[in-house]
């Protein structure tokens, strides 16, 4: 931001005062006084004309206080932060033509790119400018390191998503669940278990803090601790899920796997069907479960109850 002159630093105190009050209105009218007086002086005037607007309900005025105040800050990270949040995912690409080489711009380009078409070739450069203009911005860190893990860059991925880590609130558990997560992947196919390991364990600690709880990451610690016969640990992990997700029906069916390998057959039904009972629509893991369930009955002399299941999965062939 630049220094404002000591006339607009005083002009901007009543703004200020009035945006604290939400009194929009009268704030509208002193930034736009302000703006007039020193026209260019500070971009931190555009963006509270922009919060001003917007909770006036005025986006189309929120929007337009932002152009404006990127006309004379191209490359602001404030201004245009508060722009994209009005603009939809479509209208990004006619902002970066008309506001060159903003990071925050690219950034969320680049993102929604990757989200829609992952293999546009523009991607790259994309959320490398991001990159390397706002390297202390944690959303650019991983933005880039999320194109880097989609494209078998596993180096690269990590050193981005590492970079993402640093600079994420250890409060936001969500985010460290998640990047911690995709730093394990990228591990494990280096073939770097103990940092694949460390990187899910990370995962883990923020998973305890995560409310509420979304077990996707450490299921896949669980599959990952599984492909290496550490069952045990395995278990331990995906009992941890139960407790926390008890409606997440993955969970429930390794439960009911191990429980089948303990020949506690009728406990192993009983977890499956509550897997069935909380799979929703997932075709895939409809699949796992009738499937499992059809053979757990016929081991367990019950043909009549596997046959429901074995419907099932003659009525839906992969």
């Amino acid at each position: 931001m630049m220094i404002p002159s000591l006339a607009l630093a005083l002009l901007l105190q009543s703004p200020e005062e009035y945006l604290r009050r939400g009194d929009y209105a009268k704030a509208v009218e002193a930034l736009e006084s302000a703006e007039r007086a020193h026209p260019g002086a500070d971009p931190e005037v555009y963006v509270m004309l922009a919060v001003a607007k917007s909770n006036l309900n005025d986006p189309e005025g929120a929007a337009a206080a932002c152009e404006k105040g990127l006309e004379r800050f191209p490359r602001s990270q404030r201004i245009a932060s508060y722009y994209v949040a009005l603009l939809a995912p479509v209208q990004l690409e006619a902002a970066l033509a008309r506001y060159p080489e903003n990071p925050v711009i690219e950034r969320e380009l680049g993102g929604f790119l990757l989200d829609s078409r992952k293999d546009d070739p523009r991607t790259e450069g994309l959320l490398a400018s991001a990159r390397r203009q706002m390297s202390k911005d944690a959303a650019a860190q991983y933005q880039y390191g999320r194109w880097a893990c989609l494209h078998q860059k596993e180096e690269v991925c990590v050193e981005a998503l590492q970079a993402a880590l640093v600079l994420t609130p250890h409060e936001n558990a969500a985010a460290r669940v998640l990047i911690n997560g995709m730093v394990g992947v990228a591990e494990d196919r280096m073939s770097h278990p103990a940092q694949a390991r460390a990187a899910f364990e990370q995962a883990m600690a923020a998973y305890r803090n995560l409310e509420p709880p979304v077990a996707d990451v450490p299921y896949q610690y669980v599959r990952w601790l599984l492909d290496r016969s550490e069952d045990v640990q395995a278990r331990k992990v995906n009992s941890e899920i139960r407790e926390r997700n008890p409606a997440f029906s993955a969970a429930h069916l390794e439960e009911a796997r191990f429980l089948f390998r303990e020949s506690k057959t009728a406990a192993s039904i009983a977890e499956a069907n509550l897997a069935l009972k909380n799979a929703g629509a997932d075709e895939t893991q409809l699949r796992a479960i009738h499937s499992f369930l059809a053979k757990t009955y016929v081991s367990a002399g019950q043909a009549d109850n596997a046959a429901p299941h074995r419907d099932w999965l003659e009525a839906h062939p992969q």
